[in-house]
């Protein structure tokens, strides 16, 4: 097994759109991106969405975070 892997499951819960964010005005910046017919959630946006998420719980002073 390789130890670089990391596999995570997303449960979405609620409607949900990562657009292209292309600033080619408001109706292109709406498009979700797709590969293969698919939405697409590009690896930078999930690392600012769980960079942002823990650092909230650090504020928080979540008990066993640290």
């Amino acid at each position: 097994m390789n130890t670089n892997n990391l596999i995570i499951e997303l449960t979405l819960l609620d409607y949900w759109s990562i657009s292209s964010g292309l600033s080619s005005g408001m109706d292109a910046d709406d498009l979700v991106v797709k590969k293969e017919g698919l939405p697409l959630l590009p690896g930078r946006t999930f690392k600012g969405l769980m960079r942002d998420a823990f650092q909230s719980l650090l504020q928080l002073n979540h008990q066993g975070f640290t």
